[in-house]
């Protein structure tokens, strides 16, 4: 995806096995709804999903029930960081 677009996540299930990053860009990420797009993560590693926004830039992530119940990382499976005034919350 390009900076300032919106990736769309049909509705339907599915699992993560690896790590989903974004990095430097505005981008949105939107699901078909809450208990309608779901995420199971199978992945062994620090995250499933980590963006990382500077300032100046956006990170919106909308529409989707995460499941981390199969998340075997070390950390957690969701890592959103950014500089102050990076973040869209």
């Amino acid at each position: 995806a390009r900076d300032g677009d919106t990736v769309l996540v049909p509705a339907g299930s599915c699992t993560w096995n690896n790590q989903v990053t974004v990095t430097g860009k505005s981008l949105t990420l939107r699901g078909a709804g809450i208990d309608k797009t779901n995420i199971a993560f199978t992945i062994t590693g620090m995250f499933g999903l980590r963006a990382s926004i500077p300032a100046g830039k956006s990170f919106r992530i909308t529409g989707f029930t995460f499941d981390g119940s199969t998340f075997t990382g070390s950390t957690g499976p969701l890592d959103i960081n950014g500089t102050l005034g990076g973040l869209a919350r």
